[in-house]
């Protein structure tokens, strides 16, 4: 009875050492695999050209959605093997409506991307200045602020150069003064929201 005992407890140890012994290799591998990973990283400046068409929903219009198209330069920062920072200036400009109402601005969007491998996801937040925008006969955009998100990946050309093409969407709530009883005044829009498909040229130095 003893030794059944001891033979079971034997084989329970040797379970739960090989157990964690496992475990232990695994984290190893794990790590020793990242750690090359970070190893090989370095931190790298890009500079990125783009172009896009897509389609603007602006309930205030009352007639579905617009097209339009945008274009813009920007810089990232790659600080981690995962993540970089972006930042850039855009044009955007959404035809006129029935009532022959567009909407043009620059934009100057800061996001923040995770990649893996050649795919992308990215958010943040945009400021924007409205460029002959009206929004009534008597009311004008002036600026607006909103939130981005974009989805999309790489397609490298060589070890610094790369293609960008993406699905990027924003939400945008835009300010404008209003002219009433012989004075301006400010006054919020109802929020309106974008998608594009984005192509976009990127040079790492």
């Amino acid at each position: 009875m003893i030794r059944k005992l001891k033979s079971t407890y034997t084989m329970n140890s040797l379970k739960i050492k090989s157990f964690i012994l496992i475990i232990i290799v695994g984290c190893t591998v794990s790590t020793m695999a990242q750690t090359s990973e970070e190893s090989g990283f370095q931190k790298q400046y890009g500079i990125t050209a783009q172009v896009g068409g897509g389609f603007c929903r602006y309930p205030i219009f009352q007639e579905g959605v617009t097209p339009g198209f945008g274009l813009g330069v920007g810089m990232s920062y790659d600080f981690h093997h995962l993540w970089r920072v972006l930042a850039g200036i855009r044009y955007e400009g959404f035809f006129g409506n029935q009532n022959g109402i567009g909407m043009n601005s620059l934009q100057f969007p800061c996001e923040m991307e995770f990649h893996v491998h050649h795919f992308y996801v990215r958010g943040g937040a945009l400021f924007g200045i409205a460029l002959n925008t009206p929004t009534a006969a008597n009311a004008k955009e002036i600026l607006h602020v909103g939130g981005t998100i974009g989805l999309g990946g790489y397609i490298p050309i060589t070890s610094n150069d790369q293609i960008e093409i993406g699905l990027h969407g924003a939400i945008i709530e835009g300010f404008e003064h209003v002219y009433h009883d012989n004075s301006y005044n400010w006054s919020h829009e109802i929020p309106r929201y974008n998608i594009m498909l984005n192509v976009g040229y990127t040079h790492r130095f």
